[in-house]
């Protein structure tokens, strides 16, 4: 099969030259841009046609239009338990591969700050209103309102109280529009605040602070290493979610078996040793992966090499035929 390719004169800087720091999870946040070169329909994903021969090389064509043999070098990954995970490192031209990432996060713009509020209890609230399903343009009035309401400077805030100041409609671009999830989010919110003390969080190293934070309902280990990484600018945990999870397995460094809920710790541990074992910020290659899929979902296909992400498996850069345990390098 054929390996996707970066469109002619395109480059990581060009293709990446602002990132999103403070992840809202749904959009970018105002203010922060992605750079694409324009698409075409050769930049598609041209591995989809399977090699018919049992060759275990690849043909790729790079930006030139050369053809050349090489998957790149040989790397190893471990998951939460340690154990070795073997993958192909790929080329940066080479759309989708672990060094299409690493040169895209060398190039990009990110100053390392990813807060979203002043301390933790505001970073909370944001994590919590700004999780799956919510658009950021829709969820940062409800955020400011409940700012102002004075409720983050109490120390129990209850849930009734939230679920008003989310049920209310509020004026966003000419229209009135509700927060998508007030009953269930009111209750993770109160919860959250009612049990974070400050002083005692600020004691904690990253993970044990990410640990404490899942131990409040409705926390689990996404919105709490989210947190953390805002909060702390941590590289110590990375936010797993579905892009995180998407270019990983195409990239070859996550197993295409695992499961976010079942075996979240397995992708934080394969993305910290992915990016680690190349001298980079996790929190910066998170930032620079996700707000490159998430902005534009078209463009977010072609580097994933998909028509679809309904009933499509992805696969990785380097199939199953490749993997590195099949080939002789």
């Amino acid at each position: 099969m054929l390996i996707r390719q970066r469109p002619a004169g395109s480059s990581a800087a060009a293709l990446t030259t602002s990132i999103v720091e403070a992840r809202t999870r749904d959009a970018p946040l105002v203010g922060h841009s992605i750079d694409r070169p324009q698409r075409s329909r050769s930049a598609r994903a041209t591995r989809k046609q399977s090699l018919t021969d049992a060759s275990p090389e690849v043909v790729l064509c790079d930006h030139r239009g050369v053809g050349v043999w090489d998957r790149g070098e040989l790397r190893y990954v471990r998951d939460s338990r340690g154990d070795e995970r073997p993958y192909w490192s790929g080329q940066s031209w080479q759309l989708g591969t672990a060094r299409f990432w690493e040169e895209t996060c060398r190039q990009a713009s990110v100053s390392g700050h990813y807060r979203l509020g002043e301390n933790l209890r505001d970073e909370i609230l944001a994590c919590v209103l700004g999780g799956y399903g919510v658009r950021w343009s829709a969820v940062s009035p409800y955020i400011e309102r409940i700012r102002e309401s004075g409720a983050l400077a109490r120390d129990v805030v209850a849930i009734d109280e939230l679920r008003l100041l989310l049920t209310e409609p509020v004026l966003i671009d000419g229209r009135w529009q509700r927060y998508r999830f007030p009953n269930q989010r009111a209750r993770r919110l109160s919860s959250a605040l009612n049990a974070v003390c400050e002083r005692e969080y600020s004691k904690l190293g990253d993970l044990e602070l990410r640990d404490a934070l899942m131990l409040i309902e409705g926390i689990g280990p996404k919105t709490a290493s989210w947190v953390v990484r805002n909060h702390r600018a941590s590289d110590r945990v990375a936010i797993i979610d579905i892009h995180i999870a998407r270019a990983g397995i195409v990239a070859g460094v996550f197993d295409p078996a695992w499961d976010v809920n079942r075996h979240y710790l397995d992708f934080e541990a394969a993305f910290l040793s992915w990016s680690q074992s190349v001298g980079l910020s996790a929190a910066a290659l998170d930032s620079v992966i996700w707000g490159y899929l998430a902005g534009d979902e078209a463009w977010a296909k072609d580097v994933l090499g998909v028509d679809s992400y309904s009933n499509v498996a992805l696969r990785p850069v380097w199939p199953p035929e490749m993997a590195p345990g099949n080939v002789q390098s």
